[in-house]
């Protein structure tokens, strides 16, 4: 949908921003945000949003343009990372040994303060 006609619909009333936002897929908020960068500002006694930035008008942008796009992931390719560990002890194994198999490597990160 492009600027232009997206202003048109939000100051006809034939589309709010929740719906646009849903739209979307983002706050109504973050659909705000995006139309005040674009130069324009909301009237309230109006109802309107008016042009206020710099010329020309960015009526001919598409606004989904705005957007990030998400990449989505198929389920199979994505790592469950709900997986219980299983942790085998064995006779020769103390309670230590077993939380230390859990562990990741130490960071290299050196902290330094003073006291």
């Amino acid at each position: 949908m492009l600027v232009g006609e997206l202003i048109n619909k939000v100051t006809n009333k034939e589309i709010t921003i929740k719906e646009l936002a849903k739209l979307y897929h983002v706050t109504d908020q973050t659909i705000q945000r995006k139309i005040k960068k674009l130069g324009y500002s909301w009237d309230k006694k109006k109802e309107v949003y008016k042009y206020v930035g710099k010329s020309p008008q960015p009526v001919n942008i598409d606004f989904s343009t705005l957007f990030r796009k998400k990449h989505t992931v198929p389920n199979a390719l994505r790592k469950n990372k709900s997986k219980n560990k299983v942790i085998v002890r064995n006779s020769s194994s103390d309670v230590i040994d077993v939380l230390l198999v859990g562990t990741k490597a130490s960071s290299k990160r050196v902290y330094q303060g003073f006291y």
